[in-house]
């Protein structure tokens, strides 16, 4: 559910042809802002007196009228992991307390628009840095929850350290989700479980058990997710919600798309985001038999050995798999730059006449205007020659 509100808020455009037409207005309404990756830039008094929240509103309501207000559950980067993001002159524990003013007042505006819940993401807390901000974390979410607008506080991508687990469930926030499932292949596993295991979990908390990898394409193995949930409910969690372990936005939209361009055997094996909504829901009726305790033990821990893909597959020419040519003889063919280039991935000063011409390349598609148009850029973007 809250990964709908994701997609519906956030992305907000049916078609192409309406993802064009928007680009052309911004153009010719000549907004001087426009990027696929920004940076936020913390400078000077960055404290918003007047934050602007229309925008976010009206797609909350919005979403209020297409699901019901028990069901739209808005979802906004939190303040930790945002400055965390950002390029920054003051210390963290400063630039999120300039923040969190702004922070409550929309958690308010939320609270009068009738929200069940917010979902606040803090991905931060799976890194180093996050983990060593604890002091950080207990003093913003304190504040926040103070507003009296419960709060689920979504962490993903990886697990927790022990440590920063530990800090994360005394958080005074009404629902804490986990990612279950961490880096697809790893080899250091997950340890979510473990950490639950050990330190346990609050009673008088939701736990979001993010079970369903959302960072994989490959079919759940749901007898193994049950007994998960399973053992979860021996430890006294009774409290929990079935939900994948980060955003479905990166998966591939529907296997039924690939029908007739890959073997059989491949697609059945396959899961991509309406396959992996149709697992969260069977995972969640309760209809799963669970599998042996074996499963649950095993959850979580790193493969045996490295996964090898089979080299052969039916209809694949091996050739394709080797190179035509030995690389010195491929190196000179390719265009040549001096040593460390600078690369065009988001990193051009952001003026006006810079985010204007940005808008005006996305719109026509067509990158070599602006690396030709800036100055000293030779590398274009991952690997692409313009």
């Amino acid at each position: 559910m809250a990964v709908f509100i994701l997609s519906v808020s956030i992305v907000g455009v049916q078609s192409v042809h309406e993802a064009y037409l928007l680009l052309v207005r911004i153009v010719s309404h000549g907004v001087t802002g426009l990027s696929v990756m920004q940076v936020p830039e913390l400078e000077g008094d960055f404290s918003c007196k007047n934050p602007n929240f229309i925008p976010l509103l009206e797609k909350i309501d919005r979403a209020q009228q297409q699901l019901g207000k028990n069901k739209a559950v808005p979802i906004i980067m939190g303040p930790v992991t945002y400055v965390l993001l950002a390029k920054r002159d003051l210390a963290l524990a400063e630039a999120v307390d300039r923040l969190l003013p702004t922070y409550g007042q929309l958690l308010r505006k939320l609270q009068q628009l009738g929200c069940p819940e917010v979902q606040l993401h803090e991905p931060a807390l799976t890194t180093d840095a996050g983990a060593a901000a604890q002091d950080v974390y207990k003093n913003a979410y304190t504040q926040l929850a103070a507003v009296g607008c419960p709060i689920d506080l979504v962490t993903y991508f990886d697990d927790l350290s022990p440590e920063a687990y530990q800090t994360v469930i005394n958080l005074p926030v009404a629902a804490i989700s986990l990612d279950f499932c961490g880096v697809p292949g790893s080899a250091a596993g997950n340890s979510t479980l473990a950490n639950i295991r050990k330190y346990g979990f609050p009673v008088d908390k939701r736990l979001g058990a993010g079970l369903i990898d959302a960072r994989s394409v490959w079919a759940d193995d749901l007898p193994a997710c049950a007994a998960v949930l399973q053992e979860l409910t021996s430890l006294g969690i009774n409290n929990i919600s079935v939900q994948p372990s980060t955003t479905l936005q990166l998966l591939p939209f529907d296997t039924a798309a690939e029908a007739g361009h890959l073997p059989a055997g491949l697609l059945s094996k396959l899961s991509f985001a309406v396959q992996k909504l149709a697992a969260l829901a069977t995972l969640a009726s309760g209809s799963v038999k669970p599998a042996d305790a074996a499963a649950a033990k095993a959850w979580g821990q790193p493969p045996d050995g490295p996964i090898i893909a089979e080299s052969t597959l039916p209809g694949v020419d091996p050739d394709l798999l080797q190179r035509t040519e030995p690389f010195k003889i491929r190196r000179p063919k390719q265009p040549q730059f001096h040593p460390f280039p600078t690369s065009s991935i988001g990193s051009f000063p952001q003026t006006a006449e810079v985010c204007v011409l940005r808008a005006v390349c996305f719109v026509f598609a067509n990158p070599w205007l602006l690396g030709r148009a800036i100055h000293r850029i030779e590398a274009p973007s991952s690997g692409e020659v313009w």
